[in-house]
């Protein structure tokens, strides 16, 4: 465990806090904290969340930010294998409305289930400045890995249909017809009857039954979140 995540920890401890009364406080998700500290997710504790969480604890805010001198206006492009933002272009400038959904991690092959629960918002690029149902999330597990690292945040738009290439949320259709597991991989084939994506790690393709997929949102690329 990182030295933040320790720290805070500890201090919740002292506190006599349990991490679902803290996150409540932060008025944020019941199970904030506990991603936070637990799984990893976010990576970083966000620039909205600090002072509240220093303040809770009586800490002081730089002790939360850690020896890495993070600019959180740079932080869309941590998300993406990309040259870097130009720095003339402000991210700060950018609305921050664009909800990050929770989730819950499921099992081996990169499995999680969205959890209905909104954790944050983070900045509205221009590329999706009209795209009314564009959400974020962290990622969980290793499976695509080296393209995400667990608790990367991706932008993710399901209104805009996929391409062979591009990275993709699948919805899972469970049984009683509501949306199931989810997973996200790469899209290599697609067929009236199947669906074939592609996993980094270990690296194999997966073919799933075109009946069991409910969605495919594409995952966003840069290029795409900066309307290039």
């Amino acid at each position: 465990m990182d030295p933040i995540r320790r720290l805070i920890r500890d201090k919740l401890s002292e506190k006599g806090l349990s991490m679902k009364e803290a996150s409540e406080r932060l008025d944020r998700n019941h199970a904030y904290l506990q991603q936070y500290l637990e799984r990893g997710i976010p990576a970083r504790l966000p620039e909205s969340v600090r002072p509240q969480l220093a303040a809770m604890l009586d800490l002081k805010e730089e002790q939360l930010k850690g020896a890495s001198n993070h600019n959180p206006a740079l932080d869309i492009k941590d998300s993406f294998t990309f040259p870097n933002i130009p720095a003339q272009i402000s991210t700060q400038e950018w609305p921050k409305d664009v909800p990050v959904l929770g989730v819950v991690a499921g099992g081996d092959n990169g499995f999680f289930d969205l959890n209905g629960q909104v954790v944050d918002y983070v900045r509205r690029p221009p590329g999706v400045a009209s795209a009314v149902n564009v959400y974020a999330l962290y990622i969980v597990g290793e499976s695509m890995r080296p393209r995400y690292e667990p608790g990367q945040l991706v932008y993710v738009n399901p209104d805009r249909p996929p391409s062979i290439g591009n990275d993709v949320v699948i919805e899972m259709t469970a049984d009683d017809g509501e949306v199931g597991r989810c997973q996200i991989k790469n899209l290599i084939r697609r067929t009236a009857t199947k669906v074939v994506v592609q996993q980094y790690n270990p690296s194999r393709e997966i073919e799933i039954p075109a009946a069991r997929i409910k969605r495919l949102s594409r995952v966003l690329t840069l290029a795409d979140l900066m309307g290039l």
